[in-house]
């Protein structure tokens, strides 16, 4: 999924190959479930600082959810988690869709202190043929 993505964004700076555009490069992946845990997978991603606030990240998300159903037909559920204080993280998964369900209080350890965060969800249901 990984490499499709990105393939998919290349549209915002043309001419570069399938990892490194022009201006940016980004980090977005989907990782499938397995097992009992196969109906649903997680989204992550990253982009450097220099290049927040452009819709980037969003556009992303949004290819994202276009395909990913598809190459994963056994998923049910896409999550993406995010850090309380990034507002800006969470407008991302509001614009492409997702709902947020809930916040995880003392979730996950960053860089040594315990944070909690926002569990956000699209499910293959919520689409728009």
């Amino acid at each position: 999924m990984h490499l499709i993505i990105l393939r998919k964004l290349q549209f915002l700076t043309p001419g570069t190959g399938p990892y490194v555009w022009r201006t940016v490069q980004l980090d977005s992946c989907v990782k499938p479930g397995s097992d009992y845990h196969i109906c649903r997978g997680q989204i992550s991603y990253a982009l450097g600082s220099k290049y927040w606030n452009k819709g980037i990240t969003t556009v992303a998300v949004k290819l994202v959810i276009s395909s990913v159903f598809e190459e994963f037909p056994d998923m049910e559920r896409l999550e993406g988690f995010v850090n309380v204080e990034i507002n800006t993280s969470q407008r991302v998964f509001e614009k492409a869709g997702f709902q947020r369900e809930g916040v995880l209080w003392k979730y996950v350890i960053v860089h040594g202190k315990t944070i909690d965060v926002i569990m956000y969800s699209f499910l293959k249901t919520d689409q728009t043929n």
